[in-house]
Parts: structure tokens; sequence; C-alpha cells
């Protein structure tokens, strides 16, 4: 009877734990159930950009914001850590543009793929500035 008593009581647990770790990464802005890649891309200035801000794509959300840090020792340049669905594959040639997303202010990032572009030039891998 206790036995099958602590065996409901974990089993609960171990539930609890799922859903409170999925709903943290929710309210994140993250989704654990997709696969995700990372370029980086480096600024002198980030406009206000903050962790998680939306990566658009013709208008269209492909990603996020996922870090902000000083590349270098002289606080003069910023690696900006965007995480954006694996099924979108970006040229080499793209321009990631920071850009006021509504009325208040808040900033986003627009990828702009060159009109000429050449699929022989290649894609940007995962991890890729």
């Amino acid at each position: 009877m206790e036995k099958d008593k602590a065996i409901k009581i974990g089993l609960i647990l171990v539930i609890v734990a799922g859903i409170l770790i999925w709903g943290i990464n929710f309210f994140k802005g993250r989704n654990l159930f997709t696969n995700e890649n990372v370029y980086y891309t480096t600024y002198s200035q980030v406009e206000g950009l903050q962790v998680n801000s939306a990566v658009l794509l013709r208008g269209h959300k492909i990603g996020h914001v996922k870090d902000i840090y000083f590349t270098s020792s002289k606080y003069d340049q910023l690696t900006v850590e965007l995480s954006i669905f694996s099924d979108i594959e970006l040229p080499k040639a793209s321009i990631a543009k920071i850009f006021s997303s509504d009325i208040l202010g808040s900033k986003a990032i627009d990828i702009i793929i060159p009109q000429n572009f050449n699929r022989e030039d290649g894609y940007v891998q995962n991890y890729d500035t």
C-alpha cells in the first residue's frame, strides 16, 4: 500500500518537474521541440536590441536573439548570438539589420537576402559569423 503511494508521488513529481521546465522555457521564448541553428553577427552598437528580440526574414519570425556580449576587451564590438530555425538556409551574403519593430521602439533583426544570390556561393553553416 505504501509502495503504491510512493510510486504515485514520484510519478507526479516527475510530471510536474517536466511541465515546470517546459513552462520556464516557453516563457523565455524557447521551444524544446524544435531544432535551431546558432549564428553570430557583430555590431559596433546594438541600439537597444535585447535578448529574445525577434529575428525576421521578410516579416516572418524565424528565430530570436539568444545572447549579446562584448567581443573585445576594448568594448568596441558587440557579438549578437542568433538562434534561427534549422530549416531556414541563409546565404553567405545575407545582412542582419537592426530596426525598430514597433511604435514603442522595440528592436528586432531583419535578415536581408541579396537579390543577386547565387546558390553556388553557399549557405551559412551552424555557428558561423
